[in-house]
């Protein structure tokens, strides 16, 4: 009897906490935290919990307005405006976690917007059940680093970026790092749409893309003056054996400049990675060398290899399948930046500006 008074009690005090949801190492709501001289909101070795809703994070003047220095547990930054911080507006460097930031505006800050860095090693006692990091229905704009920065680390891990604006980051909007280690775990990145306008460096970097299956669908993308999507391998053997599954779709690109707005390739001669890109509009960018001359009358310096264009191709796992390519001020619709020259490429039924066969020839660069 006593026996089963222990138990239906246990089972009691366990459904009350599982009801009531778990507590907080610190919650912050209906806030304003600015001008301090260190950090605004920091919490170090965290076990539980940090929330941060409808406050104002603002104008502090050390590493980040909101850190979280080591341990593990969730963070969700929600309805809340993260800004004019020295450093970063949002600093996480811990082990790991779930990390949600929604329905908030990330602006302004000296460094990165968002930078989550990944601390798991065989030296910390702590160990992490949830790797997932969610951005959505935000804006980040304004910030002097990277928008959104995910570090790499090892294990199974999602992230989702959805819904959010993207507005004049002095560097590119997201970057997303991916293991190097064999066997070490599946990255699932989902990012979809997203606005992202005038950015200075990239929409998006994903460099280099190993260990990972992602989708980046249904964005809009305008007035970069760099590029838009940079998906790339570097040449190292060890890059060959790694698995890397990605599709990009449904995306809209008009009005950018600068010598490329996709530039795509990974590991050459992988046959454990594919991309592809398909029903996609690529329309009215302006793409041009950057080694271009004024004299009196424009003179160009005829490209050899790495041509500028609005889609460049430098693997022959990327297939550039069914998309709408028209753009009539670049000299090229697709260029390839092939090292091997046996190597082919796949980029067939695309729209190329015409239907004549004489037109479509001269706007592909190609061996």
């Amino acid at each position: 009897m006593l026996m089963w008074y222990i138990i239906s009690r246990g089972f009691f005090i366990f459904m009350i906490y599982f009801l009531a949801g778990k507590s907080y190492d610190l919650n912050v709501t209906g806030s304003t935290v600015a001008d301090n001289n260190g950090r605004g909101i920091a919490i170090e070795n965290m076990h539980s919990q940090l929330h941060v809703h409808q406050s104002s994070v603002s104008n502090n003047n050390h590493v980040a307005g909101i850190h979280v220095s080591q341990g593990v547990g969730d963070v969700n930054v929600t309805e809340s405006r993260i800004s004019f911080n020295v450093g970063d507006g949002i600093n996480i460097s811990y082990t790991g976690g779930n990390r949600n930031i929604t329905r908030s505006s990330i602006s302004s800050n000296k460094g990165y917007g968002i930078a989550v860095w990944m601390n798991h090693s065989l030296y910390t006692e702590h160990i992490f059940f949830n790797q997932t990091t969610v951005v959505s229905y935000s804006e980040i704009f304004k910030n002097g680093d990277v928008g959104i920065f995910v570090g790499n680390f090892s294990g199974d891990s999602y992230v989702n970026i959805t819904g959010n604006s993207f507005n004049n980051s002095l560097e590119s909007a997201i970057e997303v790092m991916s293991a190097w280690k064999p066997g070490g775990g599946l990255l699932r990145l989902q990012i979809g749409h997203n606005d992202f306008r005038q950015n200075r460096r990239l929409g998006v970097k994903l460099k280099p893309a190993l260990n990972i299956e992602g989708r980046l669908e249904y964005n809009y993308f305008s007035q970069h003056t760099y590029g838009c999507i940079l998906v790339k391998n570097q040449p190292i053997e060890e890059f060959d054996i790694l698995p890397a599954s990605l599709v990009i779709e449904n995306n809209q690109f008009e009005l950018n400049q600068g010598s490329y707005v996709v530039n795509l390739g990974l590991s050459p001669y992988s046959e454990l990675q594919s991309l592809l890109f398909t029903r996609n509009f690529v329309r009215d960018n302006h793409i041009r060398e950057p080694f271009e001359v004024n004299e009196g009358r424009s003179a160009k310096l005829m490209p050899r290899s790495r041509v500028a264009a609005p889609v460049v191709v430098s693997s022959s796992n990327v297939e550039i399948f069914r998309n709408i390519l028209q753009n009539l001020e670049s000299a090229y619709e697709v260029g390839s930046h092939l090292e091997d020259q046996s190597l082919v490429i796949n980029c067939t039924y695309n729209w190329l500006g015409s239907a004549k066969e004489d037109q479509i020839f001269s706007r592909l660069f190609h061996r």
